[in-house]
């Protein structure tokens, strides 16, 4: 998955690439110079796709997203079996990852690059739908309950910060708090007690609950450790 928006997205957009796994023989016998003609100078196919040779799998998927991507914001989607083979596919990758390297705006500085892998599940599900719960306990990073805590501690010291006049915002925290702003939120948070409320899920919740324990017993170790310095002297 990445960010690309100097080539195909003339408008600065989001585009993504995604490999993925089918879980179903998408290619069959397709045509792909039929499918998928070659784009002229102006961005859009020389002729008109025609889409006959694709086999039922391949467009059970078609129809699919051509109504799921609506329901989340986003446009026009492709998706197309792979060519040749797996070493065709990554040099294909590289070549486009490299000019997206190449070309990185201003502010993408500080961004970090990710990947995500998920295996598909071998439960039985009806056809033309999508697992609600990946499978094998496979979750995107941002949605585990560790990633869910660290954006509800930040959230909370950008608050008292912002009370304390700092106007701290999405957009310009780097800037307030300077280079590698997460590394020292999370030096902070060792020292810091979070609240934890009806608000937040069950597992974020009893992680600050956890947090703020171990915070507190690190208090007392303190405390105790300086009364005792103090008696020895």
């Amino acid at each position: 998955m990445r960010r690309y928006g100097h080539e195909a997205t003339q408008n600065g957009g989001i585009h993504f690439h995604l490999v993925v796994v089918c879980k179903d023989d998408v290619r069959g016998n397709i045509d792909f110079n039929a499918c998928f003609p070659s784009k002229g100078v102006s961005g859009k196919p020389v002729f008109k796709p025609d889409y006959a040779t694709g086999n039922g799998a391949i467009k059970r998927e078609w129809a699919y997203w051509r109504r799921t991507s609506k329901l989340y914001g986003f446009g026009w989607h492709q998706l197309q079996p792979m060519r040749e083979n797996g070493e065709a596919l990554g040099r294909y990758l590289g070549e486009y990852l490299r000019n997206d390297w190449d070309s990185r705006l201003s502010e993408d500085k500080g961004a970090r690059c990710v990947r995500y892998f998920v295996h598909w599940s071998k439960e039985l599900h009806k056809k033309d739908e999508r697992k609600a719960t990946p499978p094998h306990k496979v979750r995107f990073g941002w949605l585990t309950p560790g990633a869910s805590v660290w954006r509800e501690m930040v959230k909370q010291i950008v608050i008292v910060l912002n009370h304390n006049g700092a106007k701290i915002k999405k957009h310009n925290i780097k800037d307030v708090i300077e280079q590698r702003w997460a590394w020292k939120m999370a030096k902070l948070f060792p020292a810091v007690a979070f609240i934890d409320g009806d608000w937040q899920t069950n597992p974020v919740q009893g992680e600050i609950a956890k947090h703020n324990a171990d915070v507190r017993f690190d208090w007392w170790q303190a405390v105790a450790t300086r009364r005792g310095t103090a008696g020895g002297t």
